[in-house]
Order: structure tokens, then C-alpha cells, then sequence
């Protein structure tokens, strides 16, 4: 008996024994899992909600050389670069979110999840609501709006040359199209709370509407690479892996507005074995006009033509140089080319009307009275012989004539065509002869010009606002455009 207890007794001394060994391995390891656990939950978190500080964007992430280097290509996979490709960001067009709501119009309510509150339809006399019909179909990819009688502008596209885009207003957003938040197209999207972007140029011709435009050298930089001829075995192939490294560093930098685009030019190459060293010339572009015309625009603002007749060439001869041998010949030159520009603003009003898909109304607005004189002889005083004045009055009634009566052509066209949408008229020209009558500028040295809508020569240092209206006259043009508009609604 004696014997048992004691083997008893060493059978649960060792048990006690293996249980102190085993327990402490248990709880590291039990400890180690506890600890993996929240280090994974705390890296989750931190991934998920990000910080201001993370997200910030510092300023060497921004410049020029700041990305990581490209790898190699070889001519095989390396494209030729396409057009437009290093263009600027979004956001020319201006948002419908009420910042360009007239005086007491409320902006359009965006959607909200769960918000049962009926939305300001745009367009609408404000405290309109919408119809909230529930048993609506949604809309169709296809249903785009369309100009039809009762709508009023939602979405308006400028096109054109100076006299659209807003030289003489003071105020621009960039200094190579001259475009201003106050020529008329933007006055007339404020009052009606409608979404605009300004495509205008100053300078165009009716051939930037549909084709890309060069505004000219913006400057440039010369950079020197290690091609290897193991990987690049002609200068062809060097001069390549050049052009695709100078735009990967974005060297002529971000265009000044989102339809204009650089183009990067390979001057003064000089490849020297694995080396290859050039110059890049940055060339600036404008996308074709047109480019911002579609289906779903439902209002287009111009003015077209001037240009294409050298109105810059009037403008320098007849009222900076003032010579009346170059001024007469420039005066000639512009009348006669006005029949072959009738056709070309046709051309002009087709192409808006295809990429609209019939379904924006285009208004062409005329150019406006340019001197409130009759009579204006040069050389100035009594040796004065060309009537420059006279010529200068007839040949814009002239145009304004052949503009409406392309509007006139094109509507007269659509009604015949059989489509949907030939019962109404998708073009207006607006006249603001009248509106102007007495307000042009007075040509002659000193004169007054307290009566003038539009900018004299010689009156400041912006000589491409020089004949082109001024704010009263760009509001002038604005009044008389959403008058217009209002009439057709």
C-alpha cells in the first residue's frame, strides 16, 4: 500500500512538472496572435482613411523631371506621339452649379441620394419645379435636348474669333485666345443659369472652326539622354526614345486651356554614339472649335469672317498706320472677298449643325458698328482725298446683309430636308447694328470718345482690344443676344 501512494505520488509530480513546461508556451503564443492581429487591424486603418497630409501633392511631385525615369522602349513599341496629347486638365466648361446664375435665379439642384427635394430645373422661372412624374422612363442614351420652342439655353458652346471670345473686355482668362468671363456669351449663360464654354479665339478664321490652329513658339529646352545602341541601334531609333522621353517629362508644361495642346519639336539634333542630345521647340495648338459642339449642346454663340476678309489689316491700316493708299487697298481687298466668304460661313453653320445633331440652335451674331462716322478722309486735314469712313460703312452693311441671308439659305435648307426636326428654324442671325448706332468710336486723332462702345486705337496698351468693343458695349451685344433668344423661346 505504501508502495502505491508513493508511485502515485511520483505519477502526479509529473504531471504537475509537463503542465509548468507546457503553459507558458501557450500564453507567448496566444500573445503573439493578439499582437499580429492588431498591427494588420491598425494598417488596415490608416489605409483607409487617408489624411490631409497623404493626400497633399508637394511641389516636387509637380515639377518638370519629378517623375520616375521611363523605361527603355524600342522602336517597335514606341508609337509615334498623337496630338493633343499633352493637354490641359478639364474644367474650361463652366459648371451648372449656380456660379453662373443671374441676380436672384437660384443655382440647379445636383443630384443627391435620398433628397426628395424637387430640382430648379435651369431655364426655368426660378420656383419652377420640375415634374417628378414616377412613372417616367429614364432617359435615353439618345435623348439629347434639342432648341425646340419653349426651351431656354442649358448648355452653351462659343465659337468664333475676337469679337466672341472677349478682346476689349480688360479681363481674360488666357492671353493666347483672349478669352473673357464678361463678352457677351458669358453674360447671357449667367442670366440663364446655363452651362457655357468658350471655344472662341481671337484671330480665327472660319477654317479654326474644324481644323487645329497654331498660336505659335511658347518656348522650349534642350535635354541630352544615354540611348545605349544596344537597345537603340540607328539615330532614328535614338531620336525616337528622345521625343518620347521630353513629353514624358511634360518640359513645355500644362497648356493654358483644356482645347489647346503642345506640340514638341526636335530642333538642332546632335546624337554622338549612346548620346543623343537636341532641343525641344513647345509649339502651341487649338483644337478645332467644333470639337466642342455636341449632340447635347443646345445653344451656339459666333461670330465669323472678319478675319478671313484681314480685318487685322484694316484695323493697322486705315486707323494705326492711317494711310490711305494701304487703307483703300485693304477696304477693296475685304469687299471683294465677301462672296467666297458667304460660302464659307455656310460651310461654318453645317458643321456646327452636324455635330449638334440638329439639335442646338446656332445664333450668328454680326459684327457691330465700328466708327459713329459717316465720313472719315485720309490723310487727316486738307490734303485728305480717300473717304475710308464711307467705304468702311458700306462694306459692313454689305456683310451684314450676306450674314443674314446665309442664316436665311440654311434655314430654307433644313425646312425642305424631310427630318424630325424640319418644322423649325435652328438658326438666327442677331443684328446689333442698332443697338450700336452712334456708339462706334470716332476715328480721328482727339476726338472724344465719351459716347464709344467700342475700344479707340491709341487709347491704351492693349492694341488687340484696339476696334473691338468695350464692357458697355460687350453688355450691349449681351442684352440684345438674350432678348433674341426669349423671342424664339
Amino acid at each position: 500500500m505504501r508502495r502505491f501512494i508513493s508511485s502515485l505520488s511520483s505519477v502526479l509530480l509529473g504531471l504537475c512538472l509537463a503542465f509548468a513546461t507546457v503553459a507558458p508556451g501557450l500564453s507567448t503564443t496566444t500573445a503573439y496572435a493578439d499582437t499580429e492581429s492588431s498591427t494588420t487591424d491598425t494598417t488596415t486603418t490608416r489605409e483607409e482613411t487617408p489624411t490631409s497630409e497623404n493626400l497633399e501633392t508637394t511641389p516636387e511631385d509637380s515639377e518638370p523631371g519629378a517623375h520616375s525615369p521611363a523605361p527603355a522602349l524600342t522602336p517597335a513599341n514606341n508609337p509615334a506621339p498623337t496630338p493633343g496629347a499633352h493637354q490641359g486638365e478639364a474644367g474650361a466648361t463652366a459648371p451648372n452649379d449656380g456660379s453662373l446664375t443671374g441676380p436672384g435665379e437660384l443655382p440647379a439642384a445636383k443630384p443627391d441620394a435620398g433628397n426628395e427635394t424637387p430640382a430648379v430645373v435651369t431655364g426655368l422661372p426660378a420656383g419652377t419645379e420640375a415634374d417628378s412624374d414616377s412613372d417616367a422612363e429614364p432617359a435615353d442614351a439618345a435623348d439629347v435636348p434639342d432648341a425646340t420652342p419653349g426651351r431656354m439655353p442649358e448648355k452653351i458652346v462659343q465659337l468664333g474669333d475676337s469679337y466672341s471670345a472677349g478682346n476689349g473686355t480688360g479681363v481674360y482668362s488666357d492671353q493666347f485666345c483672349m478669352r473673357s468671363p464678361e463678352n457677351y456669351g458669358s453674360i447671357v449663360a449667367r442670366e440663364f443659369g446655363a452651362e457655357y464654354t468658350n471655344a472662341a479665339c481671337s484671330g480665327a478664321v472660319t477654317a479654326d472652326i474644324t481644323k487645329p490652329r497654331h498660336l505659335g513658339w511658347t518656348g522650349g529646352a534642350t535635354r541630352t539622354y544615354w540611348l545605349p545602341r544596344t537597345f537603340f541601334p540607328t539615330v532614328e531609333d535614338q531620336a525616337a526614345e528622345w521625343q518620347r522621353r521630353v513629353e514624358a517629362e511634360n518640359i513645355c508644361g500644362v497648356p493654358p486651356a483644356p482645347d489647346m495642346y503642345y506640340e514638341y519639336r526636335n530642333v538642332a539634333p546632335a546624337p554622338a554614339g549612346s548620346l543623343y542630345t537636341a532641343s525641344v521647340a513647345c509649339h502651341l495648338w487649338a483644337k478645332p472649335q467644333i470639337e466642342s459642339v455636341t449632340p447635347d449642346t443646345d445653344t451656339v454663340f459666333l461670330t465669323i469672317g472678319g478675319n478671313d476678309a484681314n480685318f487685322t489689316g484694316i484695323v493697322i491700316s486705315c486707323f494705326i498706320g492711317r494711310d490711305a493708299g494701304t487703307c483703300q487697298q485693304r477696304l477693296s481687298e475685304a469687299s471683294r472677298s465677301l462672296p467666297e466668304l458667304r460660302e464659307r460661313i455656310a460651310q461654318v453653320l453645317s458643321a456646327i449643325d452636324t455635330a449638334s445633331q440638329g439639335n442646338a440652335h446656332v445664333y450668328l451674331l454680326g459684327y457691330p458698328v465700328l466708327i459713329s462716322l459717316d465720313s472719315y478722309v485720309l490723310p487727316e486735314g486738307p490734303a485728305g482725298w480717300y473717304d475710308a469712313g464711307q467705304q468702311l460703312v458700306e462694306m459692313q452693311e454689305e456683310a451684314n446683309e450676306l450674314q443674314a441671308g446665309v442664316v436665311a439659305d440654311a434655314n430654307a435648307a433644313i425646312r425642305t430636308s424631310g427630318t424630325p426636326q424640319a418644322q423649325r428654324d435652328r438658326f438666327t442671325f442677331v443684328d446689333v447694328h442698332e443697338v450700336f448706332a452712334g456708339h462706334g468710336f470716332d476715328p480721328r486723332m482727339g476726338a472724344n470718345q465719351s459716347h464709344a462702345w467700342v475700344v479707340p486705337s491709341f487709347t491704351s496698351f492693349d492694341i488687340l482690344s484696339f476696334v473691338h468693343p468695350n464692357p458697355e458695349g460687350w453688355r450691349a451685344e449681351a442684352k440684345v443676344l438674350a432678348e433674341t433668344i426669349r423671342r424664339n423661346a
